[in-house]
């Protein structure tokens, strides 16, 4: 038995299978009678489904295997010239994302001791990113209200505009398309590196 005070972290709430890569507040602004029309890449035909059915993906924030030289590359694309109080909160984000999978890693899966927290760190690496995006985009809400109703007063005030230009900035690099966009691009900068393999980093850097 795990002692209580670790057994209330890892206390296991579900693994959330499907993810979104666009926020469903935003599409719902197209629906009617809660229902939107749309069309597949590919594909002529259009067809008419609720938003919890589109832009959707088995485990898509799945938390990836990274190498050193997968870091390497994503603090010289986009934090070497950031400020330093920025690089700080990404270096935090960077150890967020990859802990759990070392970790897991390290552990001894056929020890029964560590069962609950083996399952724990199956469930956050499913689950990590996404939590991260469900939180922004619950700062996202409000102001997304508000301006369907016409109103921009929220873009007066510094944090308020701040927020929601960080909320929006999350949303367009989170999508599939961005991801396969910035994967076709050719060789990197660091030898060894792959940008597939950061996907998880550069979308929330």
């Amino acid at each position: 038995m795990l002692p209580p005070e670790i057994a209330r972290i890892v206390k296991l709430a579900g693994k959330k299978t499907r993810q979104h890569y666009v926020f469903q507040r935003y599409l719902k602004a197209w629906a009617t009678d809660g229902k939107v029309w749309a069309r597949r890449r590919g594909n002529t035909k259009a067809f008419h489904t609720t938003t919890v059915n589109l832009a959707v993906e088995k485990h898509f924030y799945k938390l990836q295997p990274v190498t050193e030289e997968d870091l390497a590359l994503i603090r010289l694309l986009l934090l070497d010239t950031a400020p330093d109080y920025v690089k700080d909160r990404c270096e935090t984000l960077i150890h967020n994302m990859t802990v759990p999978l070392a970790i897991k890693r390290a552990i001894d899966p056929a020890n029964p001791e560590l069962e609950e927290i083996s399952a724990w760190l199956d469930e956050h690496i499913v689950n990590a990113q996404e939590n991260l995006h469900c939180d922004v985009e619950e700062g996202l809400v409000r102001v997304l209200d508000d301006m369907l109703d016409g109103k921009t007063d929220f873009y007066r005030d510094s944090d308020s505009a701040q927020e929601f230009i960080h909320a929006i900035c999350f949303q367009y690099m989170r999508t599939k398309k961005m991801r396969e966009g910035i994967e076709a691009i050719g060789p990197t900068p660091v030898p060894d590196s792959d940008m597939k393999r950061c996907g998880n980093l550069r979308s929330e850097e």
